[in-house]
Parts: structure tokens; C-alpha cells; sequence
């Protein structure tokens, strides 16, 4: 899609992504606004990881990591269903706190 990090010059590397994507964005903009983009932005991958993407929170849009420990529990979720690693140690304890999973 146009603007974003992936711009129309772009569009034929995210098509060929053949693994699982986790879409981790912060809510500038607007949550509604997020969440729009977000679900564009899945709808076109071929193995998007809905249930381990999310809209984080207070931080900017391509800046998830502006909130460390919601982001770094999404992070973990999703290396531990789709690729098998071993539960995370020392992230902080919070559940889905901070995070809106839309998808």
C-alpha cells in the first residue's frame, strides 16, 4: 500500500514473504486509524499471524518498542507459536495489558 514502509516500490519483497508476519504498531494516528492500516496491511500478507499482532499502546506507529514490555510479550507470543522457542524469561507479567489484538 502507499506510504508506510511498504510503499509501491516495495510491494513485490512483501509479496513474497513466505513466513509467518506479526504486525506490531503503535496507535498514533488514532486507534481507528491503526487498526485500519493494520488490518490493510494483513489482509495482503500470505501467513499473517492475527492472533500475535497487535496495536501497541501509546507509542508511534512504526515505534511499537516505545513500550517495552507490551511489545516484548507480543514478540514472545509469537516466536513461541510459530517458531517453537522456549517461553520468554524476564519480560514483565501484564497479559495482553497495552496492547488492542483487533485481528
Amino acid at each position: 500500500p502507499p506510504g508506510g514502509a511498504w510503499r509501491d516500490e516495495r510491494t513485490d519483497v512483501f509479496d513474497s514473504l513466505d513466513v509467518p508476519l506479526q504486525l506490531l504498531r503503535g496507535d498514533y494516528g488514532g486507534l481507528e486509524n491503526a487498526t485500519t492500516k493494520a488490518e490493510e496491511l494483513l489482509s495482503r500478507a500470505r501467513l499473517p499471524a492475527r492472533e500475535c499482532s497487535a496495536i501497541v499502546l501509546g507509542s508511534r506507529a512504526c515505534l511499537a518498542y516505545e513500550r517495552p514490555a507490551p511489545t516484548a510479550r507480543m514478540l514472545a507470543r509469537f516466536m513461541e507459536r510459530h517458531y517453537r522457542a522456549p517461553p520468554a524469561r524476564g519480560i514483565p507479567a501484564g497479559g495482553d495489558a497495552g496492547v488492542v489484538t483487533p485481528f
